[in-house]
């Protein structure tokens, strides 16, 4: 494959016809043909339509120009559903837990197996997983001969070995014809040897684009820029880094509204939601409250599920109305989230109203199912709209569309083959006026038809199953359509959002890449568990190890870089309580590319909002930082809702006064929470065995080692099993930050360890607190004997607050109202694998490790009395507000106070000041 070509020549020849170019995307074809019409409109006044195609299109021509007896070709979707077939008859099938996702997997393994040509042999298969997969395979040849058919992935095998009766002409093929090929990180061999045999047979030239030519050729044409250059950024979490890329690319639009702005998001399918509301509040704040803005400045190459469109809601509950009756869910949910154009056209707007109303109450009948007959009952006036204005005419209007719709449910057959039940679900919802006859836009045409279409594919399964019920063909529509989305067609808007691979191969003037941690890129080995290890690794196929991904990632890296000349790199530091290092990739790729870049990452800062010029209107405004007053007695919530009052008396009131509580991300892996619970145990259990500063110092390493050690599997014991990778990982990392934390307590002055875990009651201005402090310490100052309280902490601990004249995170300064006279000294332990240290005050220097002493700290205070009595009337003043139920919106100016807050749905101070400190 050559290698020496000018972007002129590839132009020229696309023009007179003499190459194809191949890409590796649908959406690189599309940006491709437009840049072409742009070359071409600069030297002609009429030109050819170019041969620039994406490879699947490819394929697809080449198939049919072939003079032979076509097969069925099975897409990816019917494939898996025979699959689904397979498995669910095998002995497998009892204990998988995702039937669908271990079609999936099966499905991915012969898309392998074939785009790399391998055969696996039977005596390799040695794995129960192998085997079954090996099972399952056979059955799915068998299946394919039976239906005169091929999967997709086989495409390219099968042309190869019929090249001999391809129609050149259709084929839009020649002797001597160039074939381009671009944006591909490898050439597949099953594609490779496709191309090998053309090449011979018609002596065609073959071009693999570099991503060099390929930024030569979208650079062609234009006006001379300056050389390529790079930016490199950390931000604090994805919110910072989404909130400051938002910023930057308004920035460039206000300036420059034709440029065309790419930012890429990896992983983006899982953050579709937080980019598009992030992006519509920085880019769209005037249209807040609508689907979708009328001249959108953004594009998000993901769709959304459909699944979340009230529109395909509605046609689902209706297509369940069917087959006789719907739950008492499905039904509320039709009512409430869109009434087809049936009721909507029958009924006023008052009575659609006390529809809507009558559908929450619904669950309260205690009826389970609802027939068609049950649904118009509800419009009798005698049920429902009596209380609204007086019916008149209501039973004849609806009279005759319910005749019809109980007449085709009385000629519905008992089985017909899937297309056939696509077509009578079709015509049900045209009967029911399904979308509402409102006049629809662009947005709900376009949203319809893709629906409409999911029903029409059904017809493509008829190879597949044979004729089946009602029920049947509505469990094949909602496997089909769980993970179809819905993505408008782009309006040639500036700003465009794509996943980690869908930028390459295009070319724009500026460029985002977000994410670039070390967790990204390189990504993390994940070979299909159906095909034995060794050969994936033999044969480099994806993500079967860890060269494979290096490899994969510096090419992805390379082509990414050839996309603009002004080029961005961001990764964020933080996610949870993991920390994020950036990866090394990214700098040695630059280098490499010879694009210059400040080889350090900047903090990103995020400026000012701009705020929207809304026209003044007349607002009416109330108050309202007043809840109910609590009377004396236990507060539940303890410490939590004393340091929620401290943060905002918003926050605490709704979620400990009104028991709002945010919904929880299902998490994988071990909870943070559960962590911290089990790290405590530990330490409780380690100095109950130590008991003093004296007795720890006469343990040698390797005796502390074993103790901690024991300690640490006891602990575990019951949460996590034995002989588990991730039990051992995580009591390494445990033992690694006890060891280092015993090795700090080593460094202080002696002190004996007098409770742990030590529960106590704490009543401050008539509310009683039940705490627990996880330990407390018998030291000596001044030849006095006193005592430390400390408290664990596994996340990361800032410098304390106490010293303020509104404290904040009061959780141990409350120890101090147990005991004032004997606690002279107070700190956080941060007991992290990152940082192992002490964050408090003490009355004295040497208490704890690199902890300044009271006076030291704040010159305010000339004791440690005045300290105590500082704390005690901050904290009778947070207790009061408590009492009282002050629940104003006044958040601490502490990044934490709003950036964690889980109302921010009714509560909009961001909107007045941007919630991220960059100086925290």
């Amino acid at each position: 494959m050559k290698s020496q070509l000018s972007p002129e020549t590839v132009f020229q020849q696309l023009q007179s016809q003499q190459a194809s170019l191949i890409t590796a995307s649908n959406r690189q074809a599309r940006f491709w043909m437009q840049a072409f019409h742009q070359f071409a409109s600069g030297q002609v006044a009429v030109w050819s339509m170019p041969d620039i195609l994406p490879y699947s299109g490819w394929l697809d021509r080449l198939f049919n120009s072939v003079e032979d007896t076509l097969p069925v070709v099975f897409n990816a979707v019917e494939a898996k559903w025979t699959f689904e077939s397979i498995i669910r008859r095998s002995s497998a099938q009892d204990y998988l837990i995702s039937l669908r996702a271990t079609a999936a997997k099966a499905h991915e393994a012969v898309t392998q197996l074939n785009q790399f040509a391998l055969t696996l042999d039977e005596s390799i298969m040695l794995a129960e997983e192998h085997q079954l997969f090996h099972q399952w395979h056979q059955e799915y040849q068998q299946r394919l001969a039976q239906a005169t058919a091929i999967d997709r992935a086989q495409l390219a095998d099968w042309i190869r070995a019929r090249c001999a009766t391809l129609n050149l002409h259709s084929a839009r093929l020649a002797k001597g014809h160039t074939l381009y090929l671009l944006g591909f990180h490898q050439v597949e061999p099953s594609f490779m040897q496709l191309l090998e045999q053309l090449a011979e047979a018609l002596q065609l030239s073959i071009h693999l684009l570099t991503p060099e030519q390929t930024a030569g050729l979208h650079r062609f044409g234009r006006l001379p820029s300056q050389a390529p250059t790079a930016q490199l950024h950390k931000a604090l979490d994805c919110q910072h880094e989404l909130y400051a890329v938002a910023n930057w690319a308004l920035g460039i639009i206000a300036q420059q509204p034709q440029a065309k702005v790419a930012i890429v998001v990896p992983n983006l399918e899982q953050q579709r939601l937080l980019v598009e509301q992030i992006f519509r509040e920085v880019l769209h704040p005037e249209s807040l409250n609508r689907a979708r803005p009328e001249q959108p400045l953004f594009n998000i190459s993901v769709g959304k599920p459909l699944s979340q469109f009230a529109m395909f809601r509605v046609a689902i509950n209706l297509l369940k109305l069917l087959k006789g009756s719907i739950t008492t869910d499905a039904l509320v949910e039709l009512l409430t989230s869109g009434m087809p154009g049936l009721l909507n056209s029958a009924l006023t707007v008052e009575q659609q109203s006390a529809l809507r109303q009558l559908a929450f109450q619904l669950p309260q009948r205690r009826k389970q199912y609802w027939s068609l007959t049950a649904l118009f009952k509800l419009l009798e006036p005698a049920d429902v709209l009596t209380k609204t204005a007086v019916v008149v005419g209501l039973e004849d209007t609806l009279k005759t569309p319910r005749a019809r719709l109980e007449d085709f449910l009385a000629q519905l057959p008992a089985r017909c083959p899937p297309g056939q039940w696509g077509q009578l679900m079709t015509h049900w919802l045209t009967l029911w006026q399904w979308p509402t006859d409102e006049s629809l836009g662009s947005y709900e045409f376009q949203l319809r038809d893709v629906i409409l279409t999911q029903l029409q594919g059904l017809k493509s399964y008829n190879a597949v199953i044979a004729p089946c019920t009602l029920e049947q063909a509505l469990e094949l529509l909602e496997s089909v359509t769980a993970g179809a989305v819905f993505q408008p067609k782009s309006q040639d808007e500036p700003i465009n959002i794509m996943g980690l691979y869908e930028a390459v191969g295009l070319g724009f003037e500026y460029l985002w890449v977000t994410g670039m941690s070390d967790e990204i890129i390189p990504a993390m080995p994940d070979p299909n568990p159906f095909i034995p290890l060794a050969i994936a690794r033999q044969h480099q196929l994806p993500g079967s190890g860890p060269e494979r991904e290096l490899s994969y990632a510096n090419a992805l890296l390379s082509h990414l870089i050839a996309c603009s000349d002004q080029i961005n790199f961001s990764y964020y530091q933080q996610d949870g309580e993991r920390h994020l290092s950036p990866s090394a990739l990214v700098a040695a790729q630059l280098a490499s590319h010879q694009v210059a870049f400040t080889d350090k990452w900047l903090s990103l800062t995020v400026p000012t909002r701009i705020q929207a010029q809304l026209p003044a209107v007349a607002l009416q405004s109330y108050l309202d930082e007043q809840g109910v007053e609590l009377n004396a007695g236990e507060l539940l919530g303890g410490s939590q809702f004393v340091n929620a009052q401290a943060m905002c008396p918003m926050q605490a009131y709704l979620a400990f006064r009104l028991g709002l509580v945010e919904q929880e991300p299902v998490q994988t892996g071990i909870d943070p929470r559960d962590r911290g619970t089990w790290l405590h145990r530990a330490l409780q259990i380690i100095w109950q065995e130590l008991g003093s500063q004296t007795r720890l110092n006469h343990f040698s390493s390797e005796q502390l080692h074993s103790l901690v050690e024991r300690t640490l599997v006891t602990v575990y014991h019951p949460h996590l099993p034995a002989q588990n990778l991730l039990r051992t990982l995580e009591i390494e990392r445990a033992q690694q930050t006890i060891m280092a934390l015993l090795e700090l307590e080593r460094k202080r002055a002696p002190f004996q360890v007098a409770a742990t875990e030590q529960k106590v009651a704490i009543t401050l201005a008539g509310l009683t607190l039940d705490c627990r402090l996880d330990r407390v310490d018998t030291i000596e100052i001044d030849g006095a004997t006193a005592t430390a309280v400390i408290d664990y902490k596994t996340g990361q601990v800032a410098s304390h607050q106490w010293l303020k004249e509104r404290i904040s995170d009061p959780q141990l300064p409350l120890y101090l109202m147990t005991a004032q006279d004997s606690i002279k000294a107070l700190s956080f332990v941060q007991v992290n694998p990152s940082e192992v240290k002490f964050v408090g005050v003490s009355e004295s220097e040497a208490v704890f490790p690199k902890v300044k002493s009271l006076s030291a700290q704040d010159k305010t205070f000339n004791n440690w009395r005045e300290f105590t009595d500082h704390i005690e009337q901050q904290l009778l003043t947070l207790m009061n507000e408590i009492r009282n139920g002050v629940a104003s919106v006044t958040p601490l100016q502490n990044p934490d106070a709003c950036r964690y807050c889980p109302f921010d749905a009714v509560c909009r101070i961001d909107e007045l000041e941007p919630f991220i400190n960059e100086d925290d």
